[in-house]
């Protein structure tokens, strides 16, 4: 992979990839490379890298301006210099993503696990409902008439 990487310049080892995948180098995804190569951040074989990634190792039909950046601004972060640099920063991001990651019902089972030690009990009664009396009764139908007639344009 790193000869092939050093061996050619990005658009012509974009256009062999096509060639192998059977398509061809879609107008954006020139103009993609072209501005990747124009920054002067990565040389050519980590560039030829970075299209071997997106196209082939995460399964992109086409390169897109916003995978491609997220990809280099990784690299940039990581400090990738060589082609040995971006294969070390592309198994790095495999390992982190492969670790399990703790969702929110997780965390939430473990917060009640900790407060269910801590001896706290749940003290929560709920509030019995008393039935209104005559009055109330009589002073919520008034209420609702008066509703009524506002509505139908009434004082």
């Amino acid at each position: 992979m790193i000869a092939a990487a050093k061996q050619y310049e990005p658009m012509a080892f974009l256009a062999q990839i096509r060639q192998q995948q059977g398509g061809y180098v879609a107008s954006g995804e020139q103009r993609i490379v072209e501005q990747i190569a124009s920054k002067q951040i990565f040389s050519s074989p980590v560039i030829n890298i970075l299209i071997y990634e997106v196209l082939i190792d995460l399964n992109n039909p086409t390169i897109t301006q916003r995978l491609t950046d997220t990809v280099a601004n990784r690299w940039a972060q990581d400090g990738v210099k060589t082609p040995e640099d971006a294969l070390a920063s592309i198994r790095k991001f495999k390992a982190e993503r492969a670790k399990p990651k703790v969702g929110r019902a997780e965390i939430i089972r473990k917060i009640s696990r900790k407060l269910c030690q801590t001896g706290r009990k749940n003290d929560y009664q709920p509030t019995t409902k008393k039935p209104l009396t005559q009055s109330d009764k009589e002073q919520f139908n008034a209420q609702l008439n008066k509703l009524k007639k506002l509505r139908n344009g009434g004082d």
